[in-house]
């Protein structure tokens, strides 16, 4: 499903490309190895109950939504291992980190609303409602606000003090991955079976420009200098990129399948896309557009995290694992 990043937010917040990342939680640097190009199947977590989405701090501790199980299983990537699990609402599906690590949230899509776990504690502590079943969400870099969609075809706003909706936006179709760009100013919105993206302004959810892809639009992830997005389209199947200085969309890269989830390497030479019908990742030379390995996983490959203090790819498979890259 989403692009993932370390923190639940666009990797831009964090660092352009020439910068070490910093990852959520800490202030420590990525490492300067390159991405390997020809991964294979390092390691593979077990996890019953439909493994959707992962999300990970820096210290390689990384949640992962079970919407079987109506749990969000807590697995340590350093060693492939899992070391627990959090009760929270019906159908839990996506889930990000604030920018401190210290707080995540999850939509608990069939109890229509997010929770709000405290990951100290490794409890969910509060929930905040949503007018339909909420699937993406984002959250700012400074944590006063996320943003999250439900299947009732609306984009809303919440303030993370009030844990109160402040705002919203009608779409034009259910929309199941958001993106922010790297200093809050722009808010990217796959519509899915809408075939497009939106630019939307997240102070006042205004759109700014509508991008017309067709197919299915799906996860979305940033160039290292932020002048290109990335989509992943289900439908095409393709990676199409959208240039967000002329607004010229591309087909840039065919895949043998539907793509889902999509991330980036933490050097930026590297795109991961998650092929669900054909139970693998291809990888991308970003450089030349051209695949350049696919690594079989069976199952069926949802959302993809570059974890990049480890320097190494975390795929969540709703078949009931979570495969490690490197």
């Amino acid at each position: 499903m989403t692009a993932r990043t370390l923190c639940g937010v666009a990797a831009a917040a964090r660092t352009l490309a020439t910068l070490a990342l910093t990852t959520c939680g800490s202030n420590s640097t990525a490492p300067t190895t390159p991405a390997n190009p020809n991964p294979v199947v390092a390691a593979r977590v077990v996890l019953a109950g439909g493994p959707i989405d992962i999300a990970a701090r820096s210290n390689g501790t990384a949640f992962v939504t079970l919407n079987a199980a109506n749990t969000v299983g807590v697995v340590d990537l350093g060693n492939a291992t899992v070391t627990g699990s959090i009760a929270v609402g019906q159908v839990p599906t996506f889930v990000v980190f604030d920018g401190a690590g210290t707080t995540a949230y999850v939509s608990n899509q069939y109890s229509d609303n997010v929770g709000v776990i405290d990951v100290g504690q490794a409890m969910q502590v509060s929930t905040i409602s949503v007018h339909g079943d909420p699937i993406p969400m984002q959250v700012t870099a400074d944590g006063a606000a996320l943003f999250v969609t439900t299947n009732a075809n609306r984009l809303y706003k919440v303030s993370l003090e009030s844990k109160t909706v402040t705002d919203s936006l009608a779409l034009p179709a259910t929309s199941h991955h958001l993106l922010l760009n790297g200093n809050g100013t722009r808010l990217y919105v796959a519509t899915r079976d809408g075939g497009s993206v939106l630019e939307v302004d997240p102070s006042d959810l205004a759109v700014l420009r509508t991008f017309t892809l067709g197919g299915r639009t799906q996860a979305m992830v940033f160039s290292p200098d932020l002048a290109t997005l990335y989509v992943a389209n289900e439908a095409k199947p393709l990676i199409q990129s959208i240039n967000l200085t002329s607004g010229a969309v591309s087909d840039s890269v065919p895949l043998a399948g539907g793509a889902n989830g999509l991330a980036l390497s933490r050097d930026g030479t590297l795109l991961y896309a998650s092929i669900i019908q054909g139970g693998e990742i291809q990888v991308v030379k970003r450089a030349s557009k051209a695949v350049v390995a696919t690594v079989v996983t069976g199952g069926v490959p949802r959302a993809v995290l570059f974890d990049a203090p480890r320097n190494q790819v975390a795929v969540a498979n709703e078949s009931g694992w979570v495969d490690v890259l490197r």
